[in-house]
This record gives C-alpha cells, structure tokens and sequence, in this order.
C-alpha cells in the first residue's frame, strides 16, 4: 500500500504537459532516463527467479530495494530492513504499474469488503472515475468540479493546475510576437504545425558542409530542395547511410562524423520563433534569392502598418540585419542585440530589465555583481578606452556540458602523457617537441602539404606552420597548427593553402585525400581550414564562437548600455572584447607570471617531457587555490591584443618595452598583487543536509546513525568522490567504531589490509555476505554508520518518530566572553535561531559581552597571536575565516590562500581579532 498511495509514479503523458508550464527538456530527459532504469532493474530482477511475473508489481521492486524481500524467499517479507538495503533513487515507476498494483489491491480487499468491489477507478480518481477529469471541460461540467480544488486530491489524484503560469519566450526573429507551441508529427493538424520542422530541417541543410572537388562545399539551391524533398518524407530526418547516399548522388562525402547525419527536429516544447516568423524565413529560404534583394522585394509589398493586423515592414529587420550574404549564407541574426542598440529608454532600466529576466539565479548574481563593479570603477576612473572580458565556461554549463568537456579533457591529457613518454624514452629534449609529436602523431607520420615521410628523428628541425598565416589573422590555436618543413612552410609563404596549391588541380586533389584520410585525428575545424576556400574568413567564425556564448553576450550588453557604446557588429568602433582563457593561460606562461602565486617554476629544462606535464598540472592546481589567480588574469587582459589585429600580435611584445622581460614582469605584476586581498562575494549560504539520520543508544550512550551504500566507505566526501583507502582504514577503526556491526567492521578490516586497489575493492563489494551456518549468508550492500553525539541534529519529523537532519554548515558562529576573561562559541546550526541563542546568552550569568558573530568567508582583521609560552601563532594581517569550531580553536586563511594551523580562539580575540567590511579593506 506504501507503493501505491504515498507514491501515485511518473505520468509522462499529463494533459497539460504541451502547455505552458510544461518540463524543461532536461527534465524530460532525466525522467525517460529514471523510466529506463527500473524498467530494465525490474525485467533483470523477475527474470532471475521462477514465477517472476507473479511478483510484477512496484511494491515488490521497492521492497527489494528497501531488503525487505527477496527472490531467494518470495513468499516472505521481513519488517526490518538488512544489511542488503540499498538507495531507493535513480529510478522511477510509471503511473500505470502503480494504477495496475492499486487496481489489484482493491480486487484483495474487495473479498473481505464487498463494497469495494469495482471500486478501484472511484477511489483512485474520485467521482468521475478519470484520471485529471477537472482538467477536462466535459468532465467538468457533468461533475461540477473545479481545477485545483478538494476534489483533485484522490488516492493517485494530483492538485490540477488552475493556470498556466509560465512566463512564454519571445520569438528570436520578432521579439513583439511569442514563440510557438510544437505539435507532435503524428497530431500535425495543417502547414501551420509543419513549421517547426520545415524550418529546422532548412537551417541544418543551409549548414551541412561536406568534400567534393577537393573543397569544403555547401548545398547548391537546387541540391538544397532535392535534399529538403528526401529528408522530409523520412519525417524531416536523414540517418547516416541515406546521407551518404544523397551525397554520393552529388558526387560529395561527408566531412566528419558530426556532421554524417541530420537528426529529426524535436516534438515538443515550443519553437525558438513565432509561426509569422517562420512563414516569412521558408519565404526567404525557397525563394533562393539573397536575403537583401527578397528584403526589398518583401518590403514593397508590405502596406500594413498596424502591428494588430499582422507583418507589418519592421518585423522584416531580422532579414535586413543578414546583410549582403549570399543565399547559402542565410542565418538567424542577434534582434535582441539589435533592438536594445536601437532602444533609446534609460539605460539603467534596460540593464535591470535585462538581468531580472535570466532565470539561472548563477547568471543574474554574477551580472548584477559585474554591473554594481562597472559602476564603481567608472566612478573611480570614468569611462574606459575599452573593456576586455573572461569568463569561467564551467560557472554557466550544465551536467552533462561539464561531464563532456571534463572526458575530453582527460582524453587530451593522457594523450599528452602518451606522447610524453615516448619522447623521454627516444631522449629527446629542448624546443617544443611535444607539440610537434603531437601534429606528427595527427598527421600519420607525413606533410599534409606534399605527401613527404617526416621522421621523429628530425622533430629538432620540423616547423610548425600555421594554417591560416598569422600575418592575414591566424590564432596561435591547436586547430590552425600543422607540421612540416622549413622548405615547405616558405614556399607557401602568406597563403592559404587553398590559395596556394588549388591553381594545380592534381596536386590539390591528392592534397586533399591525404587530409580526408586523416579526418578523424586531424579533428573538424583543422580539416576545415585545409581545405576551405574561404579559410580566412572561417577562422573569423571560430575566434568569435567565446562572443557568441550566452553569459558573454550579455555582459557585453550591459558595458555597451551603460557606457553608450556600440554593439558588435552594428557599426561604430568596437571598444567592447572577449578573450578566451587560453590566451590568458599563455601570457601568463610566457612571461612566467604563474610563480609569483606559489612561488615555484616549472623547470623545464631539468625535467622530462612527463614530469613537465604532471608538474604543470600541480602547479595550476595550486595556483587556483590562491584566489589571486583572478586578479592576475584580469592583469593579463589589459595587455590582452585585441580588434582586427589581435592576431597578428606577438606575444613577446604584448608587455610595454619596460616591463617585457622576465624578471621585470614579475616585478611589475607582484607589486599589484602583494596589495590585493581577495574576497568571497557569493559565499554558499548553508542548508539542510538531504540524508536523515536515527538516533541510537548503545550502553547509555545517544548517537546518530546512518546507512550508506558499503562501495562508498572507500571514496572522500564531495563533488567528485575520490577513492582512497585511507578513507576505508578511517571507517573501519574499531575505536572510532563508525562501522556499527561488528561483523561487518571485521570484514572491512581484513580486507582492508590487503591495499586493494579501486577495482578490487568494487568487485569485492559486489561479492561481500555475512558470514552464515546455513551457507550463502545475507548480502551486505549497505551499512549502518555511527556519525558521532547528536548535538548538531535535530528532529525535523512532523510526528517525533526522529527524523533527524543536519546541515552541511553553520550560519556562523557567537563568540563571547565570560566575566573571567575567557571566549567561548556558540555555533548556530541551520535548524537554530540566532535570536533565540542570544536570548540565552543575555540570561547567562557568565557572559560579560558577545563580541562578534562571525561567518564561513568573512573577512578579519587581527594582530600578531601568541599562545601563553609567547610563540608566534599567527602575523599580523587581514584574513578570511576558513572555520571556527565548536570547541573554540578557529582556522584562518591569508590572501594568498594559505590556512592556519588551528588556533585557540583566546589567542585570537587577544590580538584583536574584529570582522572587517569589504569596504574598509
């Protein structure tokens, strides 16, 4: 009955699932992920015993889960979870086994109360006996229900939405008009549906590249409505092999994997325009005409100027703003940009307006941060010549972006190891080989250019070449790099290597099949520079990808509204920049900047190639510990080279001429660093820990416990869970005993001893039972830990059954003195109140003053510290308050990101410890 009442299960299909208020897609995705899992745990689970099918109902699946039954005893269920517990997560049921369960626990019951009998749809849905039925105005009417009344709330009914209250986005080519709603294929109910599809179909065949001749090319126009006509009655897809086959047809071939199929558009959700938008862009699009030659014919037409009655001439400044392209080189141009440049309202409103509208509360903290600064340092500097801008790309992506970039990441690296280790192990040393084995490694050991044999023996005198000249614009980017010889790289001199070998149709072609058949190392874009016609121009595109990200777009809105300045792209000088982090990384690097935040330097030429990356990537690891990173990066943009010759700036004379060298440089940076003090301006705010805890007694003694999963005994508590066995050693110490069983202490204990590696210890605990009489004993799959007295706990359930909870911090700590001199803390837990602890306080006969209320990350300001010998515990300076602990000893961390050992907080009031604001810094 647990299963079914207290959990009604997932309904992918509710009415009012395409409205308004309808999931996020992510969200939709996690729940067919949930679906997938316990339909495939289920299927292994029934199908490991006979009679499996008896046992298909979601109580059942739970139970399991919980140990409290099992396919070795399917007639039993125990009234105690066990050992073999697992976490109820990861999975959810559907709505319509939950139906079919509850539907057979009325039929039970109905045998001993007959009045239930045929009741099942009554009790589970109310009076009209139909799931969602005040939703449905027919229903509605015949029951007199009400939407989001009493009535709503059966036993697997849900509170119906009166309203649909979400806020619907504007349409990205006529921001007066909504986006609109998709209709699944299958529901389509005239041309009006079918635009979504149309359209999302036209933009990926407008941006399918693909080899024939030798060249990157595009659709021809034709191409483009043979190719249109194909994908559409395959439900406006292409797969992999009838691609290939249309491409085969116009003599062409894929260029990469990315782009060896067109994907189906999505079936629901809303579009990203209005369906006036999209009649307008198939308009544009079919009529095979440029965007300005059809925007001066459409405009002609146009005699409507009441927006009321329909298109009226400006709705068409999306088409306007595609400027002279050409047909192929039809986009979705910035409106919003556009509109804003054009707005003349008062600026200060517009930012605001701008930045209440992000609903990522990340994104609206650090633009409001980033404008409450622009403000202050105008009001320090005035207006600046220009603004250069970096940002962290982790702060702003999801989940699975993070997870992405973090498995390339990795890939790249153990690459470099690779490649590493065989040059220390050939003895080679100096320059920068590693890079060069790298694009030999990529290029399969020849010249793209001639076809030659190129040997590591000669890496020593191999050159670099870059693709698209740096002279003509060409970024110090992996891309735009490729090996070759010295004689080879100056005859091709300052060109293209279109321009430079396409006038000779035999060399071109085998050219190009060398480069075809190394498309899988050599990655998209390289291979796109090889071989584009337009090769500046692409690189153009790639270097401009940073500005284009969301978060950069709109600080860039925010500099240019305040300051008047104009917007990219829309004439006017451009005073208004964004760098990627790799330039930073590279300034930093070249002039040694990195070894004034820890005071160490790479080395390089007393090292091998392996230990220059492992140590580099210590370095960078310590480096970001120091917050000052930020301020030394945000130096480096001042220097950064920017505007339409930035990439023909060499980096050895980014620096002004009397700071350029080395030793000067780091004069130059330190003496602005030494002063800085970096402050926490968004500290994490603590809650409630999502785990509840019990409370156990064991001689006398109250303790809180909890279960875990037995696998993660042996990996550090976070974000990135790391395995480490002196983790398992720690919990498994039978005098802290926070393994609770005794027989599972032992056995961790012994297989403890044995340094099992990460491997080892998962297969074994996918192995572990308890020790039985009557052979296979129970599985242990989860474990009960002692987490110590249960003074931060408190019971948060609603029935006092002790549902205990914690909070992952503290909302700061009260420090006071007694009459005798002394300080004590008092912490306040998330669950207490500030208000209420002082209230206690005042009434302590022993309290002389409360002298301050301090937080995780508030700034400090304290003397020189000395214990009772006169030992110097801590200099005299401005610190960040890492923790002060209960039992009265606090750590403090320096502007350079170093902690303390842990101080006697008596020591610490005694030198004048007093919180300081970020103004007064």
């Amino acid at each position: 009955m647990n299963s079914a009442i207290q959990n009604r299960g997932y309904d992918e299909n509710i009415p009012w699932k395409e409205s308004d208020v309808s999931l996020p897609k992510k969200d939709d995705d996690d729940y067919a992920k949930k679906l997938s899992q316990y339909s495939r745990e289920k299927g292994e689970l029934l199908e490991s015993f006979e009679d499996g099918e008896k046992y298909d109902y979601p109580c059942f699946f739970k139970a399991y889960k919980m140990g409290l039954w099992s396919p070795e005893n399917p007639e039993r269920v125990e009234i105690r979870i066990g050992n073999d517990a697992q976490k109820a997560k990861g999975y959810v049921i559907p709505r319509k086994d939950v139906e079919r369960e509850f539907e057979s626990l009325v039929e039970a019951a109905s045998k001993w109360h007959p009045a239930m009998k045929g009741k099942a749809m009554y009790i589970m849905y109310g009076i009209a006996e139909t799931p969602y039925a005040s939703f449905k105005p027919a229903l509605r009417k015949k029951f007199d229900l009400k939407r989001g009344a009493e009535s709503d709330w059966t036993a697997l009914g849900q509170k119906i939405p009166r309203f649909d209250n979400r806020i619907i986005d504007k349409c990205r080519l006529i921001p007066r008009l909504n986006v609109c709603k998709i209709r699944p294929l299958s529901e389509a109910r005239g041309e009006g549906d079918l635009l979504h599809y149309e359209i999302t179909l036209s933009l990926k065949l407008l941006n399918l590249r693909f080899f024939r001749n030798s060249n990157v090319e595009s659709l021809s126009f034709e191409e483009f409505k043979a190719a249109f006509e194909i994908a559409k009655s395959a439900k406006y897809k292409m797969g992999k092999a009838a691609l290939k086959k249309f491409l085969k047809s116009i003599s062409a071939s894929v260029l990469s994997e990315d782009q060896s199929e067109i994907e189906a558009p999505r079936e629901s959700g809303r579009a990203a325009f209005s369906r006036p938008a999209m009649l307008l862009l198939k308009e544009l699009i079919f009529s095979g005409m440029p965007p300005a030659e059809f925007y001066a014919k459409k405009a002609g037409e146009i005699s409507n100027a009441d927006p009321n009655k329909g298109i009226v001439a400006s709705d068409l400044d999306f088409i306007k703003l595609m400027g002279n392209c050409g047909w192929s080189g039809i986009f979705i141009p910035d409106v919003e940009t556009y509109r804003f440049a054009n707005n003349g309202a008062d600026s200060a409103k517009l930012i605001n307006g701008l930045i209440g509208s992000q609903n990522n509360p990340i994104v609206r903290h650090r633009l409001a941060f980033f404008y409450e600064r622009i403000k202050f340092l105008e009001s320090k500097f005035g207006v600046p010549d220009k603004v250069v801008l970096e940002f962290v790309r982790e702060d702003f992506m999801g989940k699975e972006q993070k997870k992405r970039m973090q498995i390339e990441m990795k890939k790249r690296a153990s690459e470099k190891m690779l490649i590493a280790k065989k040059l220390d192990e050939a003895g080679y040393k100096g320059g920068n080989l590693l890079l060069k084995m790298e694009l030999l490694e990529k290029q399969g050991g020849i010249c793209l250019y001639t076809g030659e044999p190129l040997l590591p023996s000669e890496l020593g005198v191999l050159e670099i070449e870059h693709i698209v000249p740096r002279s003509r614009g060409g970024p110090d980017a992996q891309y735009n790099y490729a090996l070759t010889r010295e004689k080879t790289n100056k005859e091709k001199a300052d060109r293209t290597p279109f321009e430079w070998l396409s006038s000779d149709p035999v060399k071109w072609a085998g050219y190009s099949d060398r480069v075809k058949a190394r498309a899988g190392q050599l990655g998209r874009k390289r291979c796109e520079l090889l071989l584009e016609k337009n090769a500046e121009e692409l690189v153009e595109k790639y270097t401009a990808l940073a500005e284009t990200a969301h978060i950069s777009k709109l600080a860039q809105k925010i500099v240019c509204l305040h300051f008047g300045f104009q917007f990219g792209g829309l004439g006017g000088t451009k005073r208004v920049f964004t760098v990627p982090g790799a330039l930073t990384a590279r300034i930093r690097s070249f002039y040694g900047l990195n070894k004034i935040l820890h005071n160490e330097d790479l080395a390089k030429d007393a090292l091998s190639y392996e230990e220059v990356l492992k140590r580099g990537e210590e370095l960078d690891k310590k480096n970001r510990k120091n917050k000052k990173h930020h301020a030394l990066d945000a130096m480096c943009l001042c220097f950064a080279p920017t505007g339409v010759n930035s990439k023909r700036a060499r980096i050895d004379m980014l620096l002004p001429p009397d700071i350029r060298g080395e030793r000067k440089a780091e004069l130059f940076f330190r003496k602005y660093l030494d002063r800085l003090i970096p402050v926490d301006v968004a500290p994490k705010k603590p809650r409630l820990e999502d785990g509840i805890y019990s409370m156990r007694a064991v001689g006398g003694k109250k303790f809180m416990a909890r279960r875990v999963n037995l696998v993660d005994l042996a990996y550090t508590v976070g974000q990135k869970p790391v395995y480490d066995i002196s983790v398992l050693i720690g919990k498994k110490n039978p005098k802290e005993k926070k393994i609770i069983n005794a027989q599972i202490r032992k056995l961790v204990a012994d297989f403890a001893r044995t340094n099992p590696t990460e491997d080892e210890w998962r297969k074994w605990c996918g192995e572990c039972r308890l020790p039985s009489k009557n052979g296979i004993g129970t599985r242990v799959i989860r474990v009960l830990l002692n987490y110590g007295e249960p003074a931060e706990y408190k019971d948060l359930s609603k029935d006092g059954r002790g549902a205990f909870r914690r909070g992952d911090g503290h909302k700061g700590q009260i420090v006071w003195e007694s009459t005798d001199g002394k300080y004590y803390v008092v912490p306040i837990y998330v669950h207490a109140s500030k208000a209420k602890l002082l209230a206690e306080l005042d009434a302590n006969p022993k309290k002389k003053r409360v002298c301050d209320i301090f937080t995780s990350h508030c700034m400090v300001k304290v003397g020189n510290a000395y214990n009772d010998k006169g030992e110097l515990l801590l200099h005299e300076g401005v610190y960040m308050v890492n923790t002060i602990q209960t039992d009265g000893r606090g750590k403090l961390t320096n502007p350079n990101g170093e902690k303390s050992n842990l101080i006697n907080i008596n020591y610490l009031m005694k030198a004048g410890m007093r919180k300081v604001s970020v103004k007064d810094l």
